[in-house]
């Protein structure tokens, strides 16, 4: 009886400390595989986002450039089309106030010719040459004002189209990365709940699995201690 209990007792204390190296082997080998198929799919998963993040912000980059063009070209051509028509305009008023000055002047000139030719000829000479050069000197501070007006007007436009642009570029940027950032956090958060879920699921599994052959085993030698003891 005493022997037989130390050699029970050292079949039990064998079993056990086999099936606790078996058991630490076990889970130290699903522990590392588990951190490596972590660690593939944070890697992954980084990788896909940074490449969405590039594209996203280089097809966003390349629609404002085309944009700023598109609008930079409008507002250039509107501008041309507006400084041609002031000119245009200024041109012919310019012509028909000359004509109308000289048709007077000469019109004047020829009741008075009968007359006074020496003086009016002197006199309209002087009167033409101070016409000429009061309306030369009008027309070209008028042309100067517009052209200032026009300019600064254009100036103030333009700035006002780009920082509405800029502006709109800033909150269009935030959103989609915002978005981008949610999202992933989202994605991130269901992969880890799926691998810790099926993490829990297998080690359960192997565990049971274990506990039953152990379980097994351990009934077998103690059957067959049993049988060998009663012979």
């Amino acid at each position: 009886s005493s022997q037989y209990k130390l050699l029970l007792g050292s079949v039990l204390q064998y079993i056990s400390s086999q099936y606790k190296l078996l058991l630490g082997s076990v889970l130290h080998y699903i522990s590392s595989q588990y951190k490596l198929l972590l660690g593939s799919v944070l890697q992954y998963i980084s990788s896909q986002y940074k490449l969405l993040l590039g594209s996203v912000l280089h097809y966003i980059s390349s629609q404002y450039k085309l944009l700023l063009g598109s609008v930079l070209h409008y507002i250039s051509s509107q501008y041309k089309l507006l400084l041609g028509s002031v000119l245009q305009y200024i041109s012919s008023q310019y012509k028909l106030l000359l004509g109308s000055v000289l048709h007077y002047i000469s019109s004047q000139y020829k009741l008075l010719l009968g007359s006074v030719l020496h003086y009016i000829s002197s006199q309209y000479k002087l009167l033409l040459g101070s016409v000429l050069h009061y309306i030369s000197s009008q027309y070209k501070l008028l042309l100067g004002s517009v052209l200032h007006y026009i300019s600064s007007q254009y100036k103030l436009l333009l700035g006002s189209v780009l920082q509405y642009i800029s502006s709109q570029y800033k909150l269009l940027l935030g959103s989609v990365l915002q978005y981008i950032n949610s999202q992933y956090k989202l994605l991130l958060g269901s992969v880890l709940q799926y691998i810790s879920s099926q993490y829990k699921l297998l080690l359960g599994s192997v565990l049971q699995y274990i506990n039953s052959q152990y379980k097994l085993l351990l009934g077998s030698v103690l059957q067959y201690i049993s049988s060998q003891y009663k012979l």
